[in-house]
């Protein structure tokens, strides 16, 4: 497995799918979903798993709404067409209509060990935990990196929050045989520029 990373402003999420109201997690997932299906030729019906934190506030006051915590909303989209023949349209509103997997989950209980992140292609939603309001000496972190160790070999795509209010940051992490696919995929859609040796220009 190897890790590619890049960043990507809220406007060129939304200008690939204009229309109100569409959450830009959902957008984003759906157009690296599409692009990662084209990489590896997928002409059959596929599912994924999409994992999104959620964060709440302590019922005790004692964490600000936005602090991190360990909750999160596990679920499943399975669709009956090509994604990577589909449009941006359908593949966002099957992922809009994912279904909650967590009761499954607390069923199979502490008594099995499983892979969760990349058993199926895992999209993950951090893009609303404020990293950046953590202080270590009254300073507040320049960049935030996260990597997830441990994921299956259908792969995971996690996204975060950026030091910039408007971007976001996209952590890919793939077979290596087919990062290389992937990446002409996402230049090619717009969402990352062109590649010189490994490097963006």
């Amino acid at each position: 497995m190897t890790t590619y990373s890049f960043n990507v402003t809220v406007n060129q999420i939304q200008s690939r799918f204009p229309a109100n109201g569409v959450d830009e997690f959902e957008i984003l997932s759906g157009i690296i979903w599409k692009c990662i299906a084209k990489a590896r030729g997928e002409p059959e019906p596929v599912t994924i798993t999409i994992t999104i934190t959620i964060i709440r506030s302590d019922p005790n006051g004692g964490l600000k709404p936005r602090a991190v915590r360990n909750s999160q909303v596990i679920s499943s989209v399975h669709v009956d067409f090509s994604v990577a023949e589909a449009k941006l349209e359908e593949i966002v509103e099957a992922i809009g209509e994912a279904t909650d997997e967590r009761s499954g989950i607390d069923e199979i209980g502490d008594s099995h060990d499983f892979i969760l992140y990349g058993a199926e292609l895992t999209f993950v939603d951090m893009s609303d935990v404020d990293f950046y309001d953590a202080k270590v000496k009254e300073t507040s972190p320049r960049s935030v990196y996260c990597n997830v160790q441990g994921i299956g070999d259908d792969g995971a795509v996690v996204v975060l929050p950026a030091a910039k209010e408007d971007e976001r940051v996209v952590t890919v992490t793939l077979p290596e045989d087919e990062m290389d696919k992937v990446k002409c995929e996402l230049k090619k859609c717009g969402l990352i520029k062109a590649l010189i040796n490994g490097e963006r220009k």
